[in-house]
């Protein structure tokens, strides 16, 4: 489900715990950014971090980190 692009949104939206509503806020421009920021921020405080790494995903190096912060870190 990760690698098919529409499933990893939706994918997105069930580890965040958000309906699928959000997935309509995806297909809008610069709204999307938006809503990515705020999954993000969503899934990082579901494993226990601070919510305000989803920020994080709209600086160009950093986007590329967090993800494997997430997943690999205690």
């Amino acid at each position: 489900m990760a690698w098919i692009p529409i499933l990893n949104v939706v994918l997105m939206c069930r580890i965040a715990r958000k309906s699928l509503w959000y997935f309509i806020g995806m297909l809008i421009p610069y709204v999307n950014i938006l809503v990515l920021m705020y999954i993000w921020g969503e899934i990082a405080g579901n494993l226990g971090r601070s919510k305000w790494l989803g920020v994080l995903m709209i600086v160009p190096i950093a986007n590329l980190a967090l993800p494997g912060y997430l997943a690999f870190s205690e």
